[in-house]
């Protein structure tokens, strides 16, 4: 009888985990390097990046080691629509908190509101300084391109850009790393004073 009820407790055991075994599978991933959380959280949309700092102590600060960043204007904060300064806010945030850091993908997506051309302008030169490889950006409304940052960007590798803008070429262009471009409702215009044919394309 005692085998019996003893083989029944580890079959138990096996179909449904124990309160051991669940915080142990806790503990393994709060015991990964900050890097491998940053790059896990680097995946997910931003805003649910920032908000498994709620989660414990040890998710306070990993969402600060993503490489990547989402943005999109559309999400639900907390079940409920950002409002555009709610937004604008949270993206200047983030911002504030990886200065220092690499920022290897960037996805802009505005289609709900409208904004200030000089601060879209602000945030795209931003993520030139820090080294993107891959940028994605997509509004529908005239944008103040920060064409010098673009074409002083060595790190690019990755550009799609669906959006109303004017970017100038300077006569020496060089991006050595570009690989895809994409680009949509962009009008192209030379610097040199010698050329001075545009180029949009759609």
């Amino acid at each position: 009888m005692n085998s019996i009820i003893a083989t029944q407790n580890n079959a138990t055991a096996k179909r449904f985990p124990t309160e051991e075994t669940v915080v142990d599978g806790e503990d393994i991933i709060s015991k990964l390097h900050e890097s491998i959380l940053g790059h896990i959280l680097s995946f997910l949309p931003t805003m649910e990046s920032v908000h498994t700092s709620v989660l414990s102590k040890r998710w306070v600060d990993a969402w600060k080691s993503i490489t990547g960043l989402q943005f999109n204007d559309t999400l639900l904060c907390f079940g409920k629509k950002m409002q555009k300064e709610q937004f604008v806010c949270f993206v200047n945030m983030v911002f504030l908190h990886l200065a220092n850091s690499s920022i290897h993908n960037f996805s802009l997506c505005l289609t709900r509101y409208q904004y200030d051309s000089t601060l879209i302008s602000a945030w795209i030169s931003f993520i030139f300084k820090r080294g993107v490889h891959n940028l994605h950006i997509q509004y529908a409304d005239n944008v103040h391109f920060p064409s010098h940052s673009l074409f002083s960007c060595n790190s690019l590798v990755q550009l799609v850009l669906q959006m109303k803008c004017t970017i100038s070429v300077p006569i020496f262009s060089f991006l050595p790393n570009l690989q895809n471009l994409s680009i949509s409702g962009i009008r192209l215009v030379s610097e040199s004073s010698n050329y001075s044919e545009d180029l949009i394309l759609n």
